[in-house]
């Protein structure tokens, strides 16, 4: 074995690990058809794939093996599941951004009614690639495993391993039996991840099956997203990545308090069930995690 269990449980507890259920997705369409999407529709989506990239590559032989000299990249579709809601306006939605991309646009600046189309003229005309395809975009935002609990900052953490040590931190942020605004409040949790898909649109709206022998299975729509191309982003979290991240003092704190509210577990069972018993479940974790900092 190549490295020893310590070395294991150090390196997740340094990093952790990304969980597949943490992630928004955005879907931003092109003004013609925004319908206020980007508040109800990433409530409905259960699952996005991360967009895949491979490298084009042309043959070039000059003595001995085949190199294969890459020149460019090519992009594959993101394919996101929608729960479906009782009057199906998921699929409303996607089929009517597909109209605004391929079909002609009224007076109104409204895609034909499905009901008109055949009445209407220049039905089959394609729009304006930088009208109608341009403006849409889709974000996918990735998002540690504490995002749930949203984040208070380091006052919020310290204040956290003073009540596991028995201190009372509202003697502080409470002096007179009164919030003085010390104490914090959880913001928004910050993206580890957030991936732009860039002239984003619904190539392709699949099918979707109805059946009456389960009559308790939800529906779901599977739509498939072309895009031009894509950004990632890795904001800066104050701990570095390896990659022109700097830790600074801010960062060296932050890891600080974060390896104590590890010890927190540890903490509260000595005050509760003494220390023999406390550091027989804890010790060895606890250790583990002294190589972090």
């Amino acid at each position: 074995m190549p490295f020893t269990i310590n070395e294991f449980t150090s390196e997740l507890s340094k990093h952790g690990v990304a969980k597949a259920s943490d992630f928004s997705v955005i879907v931003i369409p092109p003004p013609q058809v925004n319908n206020g999407a980007e508040t109800w529709l990433p409530l409905r989506i259960e699952s996005v794939n991360m967009p895949s990239r491979s490298l084009m590559t042309i043959e070039q032989r000059y003595h001995g093996p085949i190199r294969y000299m890459p020149y460019s990249v090519m992009h594959q579709p993101v394919t996101i599941t929608v729960l479906c809601s009782e009057d199906m306006r998921e699929r409303e939605f996607f089929m009517k951004w597909q109209d605004i991309c391929s079909m002609q646009v009224n007076a109104e600046g409204n895609a034909f009614a499905r009901s008109s189309r055949v009445q209407s003229e220049g039905k089959y005309d394609s729009n304006y690639y930088d009208d109608t395809v341009k403006p849409g975009s889709m974000e996918i935002l990735q998002y540690p495993g504490s995002a749930g609990a949203g984040d208070t900052g380091l006052l919020g953490s310290a204040m956290g391993i003073a009540r596991a040590v028995g201190l009372d931190p509202t003697v502080i942020t409470r002096p007179l039996g009164f919030d003085i605004g010390l104490t914090p409040a959880a913001k928004p949790p910050k993206e580890n991840l957030k991936i732009i898909l860039n002239e984003c649109y619904p190539r392709t709206v699949n099918e979707v099956g109805l059946n009456w022998s389960n009559g308790e299975e939800l529906v779901k729509l599977q739509v498939e997203m072309m895009y031009f191309d894509f950004v990632e982003s890795y904001p800066d979290n104050g701990g570095g990545n390896g990659f022109g991240g700097v830790d600074g003092f801010p960062g060296l704190l932050r890891k600080g308090i974060n390896t104590l509210n590890r010890f927190k577990p540890l903490i509260s069972g000595i005050r509760t069930g003494g220390f023999k018993n406390a550091i027989s479940g804890s010790f060895t974790g606890g250790a583990a995690n002294l190589k972090i900092f």
